[in-house]
């Protein structure tokens, strides 16, 4: 991994640089470094890195179903309930 795919992997995720760090368990500086291309990027970050974005995207692709379903449970047939209106 190129400390250029990092990057690409960091903005794909939405995510700060403070993020990134926080997920990938790693300090400001080595994240930096990594990034810069002063220091190679170990596998097991390269790995976990990937994984998370993989698991990103995976989610993502499922959201619009998970949201379906949430809306069409709490308004089936996309009627919206009284809540306590008085029926005329």
């Amino acid at each position: 991994m190129t400390g250029d795919e990092l990057t690409r992997i960091q903005a794909e995720l939405l995510f700060a640089p403070r993020d990134m760090c926080r997920v990938l368990m790693l300090n400001r500086r080595t994240y930096q470094d990594y990034k810069a291309g002063r220091r190679g990027i170990p596998r097991d970050v390269a790995d976990l890195a990937r994984e998370i974005l993989r698991r990103n995207r995976e989610f993502m692709a499922r959201l619009p179903a998970l949201i379906h379903a949430a809306v069409e449970r709490d308004f089936p047939g996309g009627v919206i309930p009284s809540a306590g209106r008085d029926e005329e």
